[in-house]
């Protein structure tokens, strides 16, 4: 089953439709039916926040890219624990109250 398939409108729950990288709502009576008020993708991710339902800080037709990637799927920083060690700090620290 392709994960497009069990998207949901995040409005009305409706089903979406995708087309040229864009999901359109299926139902007719949301505000995200039209081609004005779809959801996008970003580096090939859909960003199913409602623009048009909340208040958000950030706009899917600002951004080509919300997290950088370093692309080597942490290559990187496994390589660097052999080499350095694992770190001597928790995982999580606890707040000081």
């Amino acid at each position: 089953m392709k994960i497009n398939s069990m998207l949901r409108c995040p409005a009305c729950k409706s089903d979406l439709s995708e087309s040229d990288y864009k999901f359109i709502c299926a139902n007719v009576q949301c505000g995200h039916a039209n081609s004005e008020n779809y959801f996008s993708c970003i580096d090939g991710a859909p960003v199913l926040v409602s623009e048009i339902l909340c208040d958000t800080v950030c706009s899917s037709s600002d951004v080509s890219s919300y997290i950088p990637r370093s692309g080597d799927c942490g290559a990187l920083k496994l390589l660097k624990k052999h080499i350095v060690g694992a770190s001597k700090l928790p995982s999580r620290i606890s707040p000081i109250l």
